[in-house]
């Protein structure tokens, strides 16, 4: 099995915990939806400094980083619209794509998979070399775009969000 470097959370006694850089197994395709993303950049969010002091649920023994950005690396069989080389960008949040409030385009809200399934808090996410995520929680990018700066997108749809909510 390939390994690779990856930084993992891992709850302390009390509250919060700790993240240590570790060699840990490559992660694999394992649905015909998926997609193999290696990552070239990773945000540190607000929320990363939460877990760490307790203030954020997360699992442990999880890969954080949910602000990340890559080049797509391998896809599943069904994933026709993305190829190896493509330049994209992870949604952390996964999503049915059919209760009201994915319809409403409120999919963080997910009434049946948006709790305790984001990517690098409850699942494996950015923090390492490759993450492994379903083609519905990517975006393509285009290819002028670089991808430092694109793995700031996740915090500025949030910004853009709050924006429109407040209506300003």
């Amino acid at each position: 099995m390939e390994k690779m470097l990856a930084a993992v959370f891992h709850k302390g006694d009390k509250q919060g915990g700790d993240i240590k850089l570790e060699d840990v197994d490559r992660p694999n395709i394992t649905k015909s939806d998926q997609v193999l993303m290696e990552i070239k950049s990773c945000g540190i969010c607000g929320t990363d400094l939460k877990i760490m002091e307790g203030g954020h649920p997360a699992n442990d023994n999880t890969i954080l980083g949910h602000e990340f950005a890559g080049i797509v690396r391998e896809v599943g069989e069904s994933v026709q619209d993305l190829e190896i080389g493509d330049k994209i960008v992870a949604d952390p949040n996964e999503k049915c794509g059919y209760c009201i409030n994915c319809r409403r385009g409120l999919s963080s809200l997910c009434e049946y998979m948006a709790s305790g399934t984001t990517f690098g808090i409850f699942q494996d996410g950015g923090f390492a070399k490759y993450c492994v995520l379903p083609r519905s929680a990517l975006f393509k990018l285009p290819e002028n775009i670089d991808l430092t700066a694109a793995a700031l997108i996740e915090p500025l749809s949030c910004a853009v969000h709050c924006h429109n909510l407040a209506d300003v």
